[in-house]
């Protein structure tokens, strides 16, 4: 991961989300054991959403 120290973890932990460094690239790292698709719950489907607004605004 890059130098920002705001990492985000949800749906368990299998969706890691940061700023590879100030100003962006946002970067998302699903980190499932199997390698399957990480299904989220609507609630961390909004959290999601939350983060990446968040870094969004980071970025500018």
């Amino acid at each position: 991961m890059g130098q920002s120290s705001d990492v985000y973890k949800i749906a368990g932990g299998e969706i890691v989300l940061w700023l590879d460094r100030p100003g962006g690239p946002i970067c998302i790292k699903t980190v499932e054991k199997h390698h399957d698709p990480v299904e989220m719950a609507e609630h961390e489907a909004e959290e999601l959403v939350e983060v990446l607004q968040k870094l969004i605004a980071q970025c500018r």
